[in-house]
Order: structure tokens, then sequence, then C-alpha cells
């Protein structure tokens, strides 16, 4: 991943500031798994779930306004070159989709107008939607809603909160462009993350997309 540098703020340079612990984040993003490209697979590491967990306790301390392990996640494209593949190719793992999924819901929360950045963080969501759509990804994480429906209504508290983070997720990934919209004013959006009214047949069009995996 690139590290900016200089003095200036976020506003100015238009990157996301060195992190603190970035060597601890580098350690733990990569702890994830890597891809064998013999096999054509991605193979998950020993620690992985624990290096999940700690990406979680990263984006719980992430600074609201700067944003920072956000950015720097969607720097190094995480969704695309890790969490999905983990997702995809670990699906027989309940608790290890489960965490991933933790993850991707603090990853695609709703862009606050008030935080730095906002050309970056358009990227980054819009970057997120485009792997979901790309894979069987979306699938996965939605089939973790079958064994706590099949024990409707004696749903036990572990239960509520994987629909309750399964359900935040899915709006999160259908309300992207609505909450870009909202975060950016629609005539700043063009200035923000290249998105002109045009693109409001293509969200539109997403949408169909996304609930066509779904359902």
């Amino acid at each position: 991943a690139a590290a900016a540098g200089g003095e200036a703020g976020p506003a100015a340079v238009g990157v996301p500031r060195p992190i603190e612990d970035e060597d601890l984040l580098i350690s733990v993003a990569g702890g994830l798994g890597r891809y064998d490209e013999e096999k054509d697979v991605y193979r998950k590491d020993a620690d992985c779930l624990e290096c999940l967990k700690d990406l979680q306790r990263f984006l719980r301390r992430d600074d609201p306004r700067a944003r920072d392990v956000f950015h720097r996640l969607g720097q190094w494209d995480l969704v695309s070159t890790d969490l999905v593949p983990l997702i995809v190719q670990c699906q027989g793992d309940a608790d290890l989709v489960y965490n991933a999924l933790k993850v991707l819901t603090f990853l695609t929360m709703p862009i606050d107008p008030e935080s730095d950045l906002i050309h970056a963080q358009v990227g980054h969501l819009k970057r997120i939607k485009e792997c979901f759509l790309a894979n069987d990804a979306l699938a996965v994480i939605v089939g973790l809603l079958a064994k706590p429906l099949a024990r409707y209504p004696r749903l036990s508290e572990k239960d509520l909160l994987v629909v309750q983070l399964v359900l935040t997720f899915v709006r999160n990934l259908l309300c992207i462009d609505g909450a870009l919209r909202s975060a950016c004013g629609l005539k700043k959006l063009s200035e923000v993350g290249g998105i002109s009214e045009t693109s409001v047949a293509d969200e539109a069009l997403a949408k169909g997309e996304l609930l066509g995996r779904l359902f």
C-alpha cells in the first residue's frame, strides 16, 4: 500500500494520512491468507480468524472523521483480494464468514458528510459493491440466515445477531449510491466521485442486480 506523505491536511493532499500502528495493520491484513496461483484457489492462513477480529478492533477505533484505517484497507483493495475470496472459498466455516462479514459491515457503513476525503470514500464503496456484483460471496453471506430462520421463532441471541448483521450489510450495499448523494449532494457528485446525474439509472440497475442475487 502506498503511504501518504507531507505536512498538509487530508483535504489539501487528497490522500489518506500515515496511520498509527500501520505496520501492525499491514501484518494483520497479510495474515488473512493468500491466493495460490498454481491451484487457482485462495488459502486462509492459520491465524485468519484472529486477524479478522483484529481488523474489527482497528475499525472500531478508527477516527470517524479521518477514517484512516478504512482508507488504508481500501487502498489495499482488501475486499477484492482477501475478504471476498475468503468468504467464497471458506463458506463452510460459518464463524469465519460471520467475522469477515463484521469487517465488511464496518467498511460499508454510510459516509458521514462531515468526514474527510469523501472523494476517496466514494471510490472505495463503489469498489466494494462491484466486488459483490461479480461473484457468489453475497449468496454465501445470505446463506448465514438459513439456520437461524430454520429455528424461528425460537431464535437464540446469536441467531438474532447473525440476522441483524446480514440485513445491515445488505442494506448498506443497496444504499451505497443513495448514501453517497446524501453525503456529498447531487451537484457535487461529479467532483467527488466521477458520478453524474446519469448514475441514477446505473444505481437502479445495480440494485436490481443485487436483488437478483438475493432472490
